[in-house]
């Protein structure tokens, strides 16, 4: 070992092994004494929680403490060597670390006096162990580090550090003497230092000068050298550890300056300061502070007073209240009157400011005092003149603003201001005060004010309506009114302004309102009428022509179906948009409903002149819409018609108009027609009944008729058949025959079919809540409303909806519906059986009948179809299949109703076969709800 340990772990050497990159420790084993930054990182652990360790031990993992300690144990009592041994070291935060460490003795008395070397373990081929840990200590010490013979001072060992420090090779410091390294004016005085190490022990040998190296490239350096005694190679030798202090001076000039400077603030500036300790006595104060304190206290404070002592009652408790803020680290400014002993008294503005010394740890306190009282004498008289002159401004509920105008007609900057115009327009008054009248309006409105302020001085008093522009670039409209008054020899305007946001914000919703589309922003239906009839008035006028086409997006109503109605308003915007950029000047664009637009084309002789309209459109679609992560493509259907040939009034000619948009869809869509009078009419109906279908429910354009079914044994009301009825706005009523296909085939039928079972439901409970007698009400099912996979769900909540009892609604479903999943099917009317609602079979024995089904589908009414009901009295055959449904039914035990019952001799018949009851024109009509209502009423049935 090159260097006894214990002369290494001198105090004074501390700092020059902490900054190893590996883990250092000293021990008074078992307890720490010592540990350096990277061990600290190494394990998670602080250094005082380390040090506060009872026993090293504690931060081995279970698994290897046992062996540790044996080790540690033989090694303290010399028995066995320990250079090297690896172990897991228990981390702080519970993960273990393999780490590998080397341990030594420092001191040769006492067994507990140990070193050791930590780094985190890393397997390598051969032998893991570390270098020899003295040597190693020496070698890649950070600090520059040497040995040196005390006998001839001849260089015998240097590390890695000192070599890069002073710029030598290792070997040409061999060929030195430690004397080399002064300067030659140094050299003798250092001379007489090294004779005096000589033959002190090494516990009696650590010293710590100040002296200046030479470097290879002849620069000097400061250092600060901390060296020892060691023996070295058997002969007597001293180790040294070189501390640039370049660094250092630099920072101690820069302290020193600073202190020059504040020195120089604390005796020179106008503040009075005063420094405290923490029990509040003063520790200095400058010039100006003990002045302020003969006048005020009639005794000047020097250090070592108590400055609560000196303070008045009124001004102790704040002092003690604001010095204990202070103390907690608190930085903060008051103002105080300070009595004087005349009576009188002074305003100071204070600063507390907390002194803080090493650790971040609050020393005393810095008081910095500045006299105000003629500024708060100012402030005061400036106050009550300003109060008086806002009372005039600060009770009106305007903006009010004073500024000079000249003869000319300009103005200077504002005079004065009030709260309500700084609220307003976001300036505050003194922001105002830099401005002009001129510079809170609008740039397109100032051009003009010249010639309304020399109005203004002819008259003494104008309104005018004008737009200010607010600071944050918000337009408002206001009314100005404006009076002139002399002042101080100046002609000065006091101007009201009056907000007129809501009034023309109000008038502009009422115009959009009744002008506007909300979602596209474009002219709507009314404006477009407007219009058409003014381009129409001047065609007549000019003999020209004009022409109107109509746009239809071919199957929108599927983006709303899947994507929802967000997404199909937006789609609708976007199509407005793009429409814009296919209209030509002097051309209008309006959205007339949903996803229907219009175009106005003054001057448009010819067809092929619109023809090129609407190719412009088709093509404006042509690229995809891009709404989020959905890409939609849109086509559209255009219908044209030209004035006057086409029609000679609005109502006519877009009549026409949407007539060819029918057409076009119906020849394939994505395609223009121009208006010819053989257009089919029916082909027209169901186009308009397909494109507004779907409108239909969101515009409450559907009824309820009601068809009575009758005892004919009791002659009552024993049910009523729920029979929709579509109320369009131009075809009239319109009957299921002609829509439930059409709604069938798009799916509407869902939407229908559950509206109608809710009506039903609704009016039912409300004829019970009447006292009316109480009824079924049957509603039919169609094919898809009964492939619904919540249709019993969706029927449950229909009835909690309305609060009618199960047990008054039947539902209706054909033969064809029932067997097409018959396995469904029994599934599904078990289930409407179980919550008690009625169920019947319409259409019985029009199709294929499964007996074997009939018999386990639960049931309870046969509906006879009106087709062997019209000709029962007439034709055998009629007769034969009734009388055989009519017992069938019976052996089943199931009712039957007969249906299109509309002669007497047919009631007759089915009466003698044992039908109970009967539906038909001949016991009623299907009835509104109101008619049915009375029909219900009635004691008993008359046919």
């Amino acid at each position: 070992m090159p260097f006894p340990m214990k002369d290494l772990l001198d105090d004074l050497l501390l700092k020059s092994i902490s900054d190893m990159g590996e883990g250092v420790l000293v021990f008074d084993f078992p307890k720490l004494i010592f540990t350096n930054e990277a061990f600290q990182k190494l394990s998670g652990y602080s250094n005082q929680q380390l040090l506060d360790l009872p026993d090293f031990l504690n931060l081995i993992a279970d698994v290897d403490r046992r062996r540790i300690g044996e080790l540690l144990d033989r090694f303290r009592a010399g028995n066995t060597p320990l250079d090297h041994l690896d172990f897991h070291l228990q981390k702080r935060a519970g993960k273990a670390v393999h780490v590998e460490a080397v341990f030594s003795r420092w001191a040769e008395e006492g067994e507990g006096r140990l070193i050791a070397l930590v780094r985190e373990f890393k397997r390598r081929n051969g032998s893991a162990k570390l270098e020899d840990f003295t040597q190693y200590l020496f070698e890649k010490n950070p600090n520059p580090m040497l040995v040196y013979d005390l006998e001839t001072f001849a260089v015998l060992a240097v590390n890695e550090a000192v070599c890069r420090k002073y710029g030598y090779e290792a070997q040409k410091f061999r060929t030195l003497t430690v004397q080399d390294f002064h300067p030659v004016e140094d050299r003798e005085r250092m001379a007489g230092h090294f004779i005096s190490l000589k033959g002190l022990p090494p516990d009696q040998s650590a010293r710590s000068v100040l002296s200046r190296h030479l470097m290879a490239d002849g620069t000097v350096l400061e250092v600060e050298v901390v060296s020892l005694n060691i023996i070295y190679e058997g002969r007597p030798a001293r180790l040294s550890v070189m501390h640039d202090l370049t660094e250092r001076r630099k920072a101690e000039s820069a302290l020193e300056t600073s202190e020059q400077r504040l020195r120089a603030i604390f005796n020179s500036g106008p503040q009075g300061i005063l420094l405290l300790d923490l029990e509040g006595r003063l520790l200095s104060v400058n010039p100006q502070a003990v002045t302020a304190s003969a006048t005020l206290f009639g005794h000047e404070l020097h250090p070592g007073d108590r400055l609560e002592d000196f303070l008045s009652e009124v001004n102790l408790e704040p002092f003690r209240v604001n010095f204990q803020k202070s103390l907690a680290g608190e930085s903060f400014q008051v103002e105080r009157p300070i009595p004087r002993p005349d009576g009188g008294q002074d305003w100071y503005e204070i600063l507390y400011s907390p002194v803080y010394g090493s650790h971040e740890t609050v020393t005393g306190i810095c008081m910095t005092t500045l006299p105000i009282s003629k500024r708060k004498f100012a402030e005061a008289e400036s106050r009550e003149n300003e109060e008086k002159f806002r009372h005039l401004f600060d009770y009106a509920n305007d903006a009010i603003y004073l500024y000079e105008v000249s003869p000319d007609g300009t103005t200077g900057l504002y005079l004065e201001v009030n709260h309500v115009a700084c609220q307003r327009m976001g300036y505050s008054r003194e922001d105002f005060l830099r401005m002009s009248p001129l510079d809170v309006l609008e740039p397109r409105q100032r051009r003009d004010m010249p010639a309304i302020w020399k109005k203004l001085l002819d008259q003494s008093h104008i309104t005018f309506e004008r737009i200010q522009v607010t600071r944050s670039g918000l337009k408002i409209p206001v009314e100005i009114s404006a009076h002139t008054f002399p002042w101080k020899g100046r002609q000065v305007v006091l101007a009201v302004s009056r907000d007129l946001t809501e009034r023309k914000r109000a008038e502009e919703t009422i115009r959009r309102q009744a002008y506007y589309d909300p979602l596209t922003n474009l002219p709507n239906r009314m404006l477009f009428r407007d219009r058409l009839e003014q381009a129409m008035t001047h065609a007549k006028r000019g003999a020209t022509n004009l022409a109107v086409m109509i746009m239809d997006l071919d199957r929108f109503k599927n983006i709303n179906e899947t994507l929802g109605h967000g997404t199909g308003d937006r789609l609708l915007v976007g199509v407005a948009e793009r429409l814009l950029t296919a209209t030509t000047e002097g051309m209008t664009l309006a959205r007339l409903s949903g996803d229907e637009f219009i175009f106005l084309i003054p001057q448009a002789g010819l067809a092929d002149e619109v023809y090129q309209h609407a190719v412009r459109v088709i093509g404006s679609l042509k690229e995809p819409f891009h709404l989020g992560e959905h890409e939609i493509h849109m086509t559209c259907s255009i219908g044209m018609a030209l004035y006057p040939g086409d029609g000679e009034d609005p109502e006519t000619l877009l009549k026409n108009a949407e007539a060819a948009m029918y057409r076009a869809k119906e020849q394939g869509r994505n395609n223009y027609q121009l208006y010819t009078s053989v257009m089919n009419a029916k082909a027209f109906k169901q186009l308009l009944m397909e494109n507004s279908l779907r409108r239909a429910v969101e515009r409450n354009e559907f009824i309820v008729h009601f068809q009575p079914q009758v005892d004919l044994e009791t002659h009552r009301v024993s049910g009523a058949e729920a029979l929709v009825r579509w109320s369009h706005p131009d075809l009239g009523l319109v009957f299921p025959s002609e829509f439930i296909g059409l709604a069938e085939e798009t799916g509407l039928i869902l939407a229908i079919g559950e509206w109608v079972m809710r009506e039903a439901c609704t009016l039912n409970k409300k004829w019970q809540d009447k006292g009316l007698p109480m009824i079924p009400v049957s509603v039919n099912l169609s094919a898809r409303q009964f492939q619904q996979k919540n249709l019993v769900g969706r029927i449950e909540a229909v009835l909690r909806e309305t609060g009618v009892d199960s047990q008054w609604l039947g539902l209706e479903i054909t033969e064809s519906i029932a067997l097409r999943d018959a396995d469904l099917s029994l599934t599904v009317l078990k289930q409407l059986r179980g919550m008690g609602i009625k169920l019947s079979l319409d259409d019985f024995g029009t199709g294929y009948s499964s007996l074997s089904y009939l018999k386990k589908f639960p049931i309870q009414t046969l509906k006879l179809d009106q087709s062997f009901v019209r000709d029962l009295t007439t034709d055998a055959n009629d007769a034969a299949i009734a009388t055989a449904v009519l017992a069938l039914a019976k052996s089943l035990k199931l009712a039957v109703i007969a249906e299109g019952v509309e002669t007497e001799g047919q009631l007759e018949y089915l009466r003698t076969q044992g039908c109970r009851f009967a539906q038909g024109y001949l016991l009623s009509h299907p009835l509104p709800a109101d008619d049915f209502e009375r029909f219900l009423a009635q004691p008993q049935v008359k046919w």
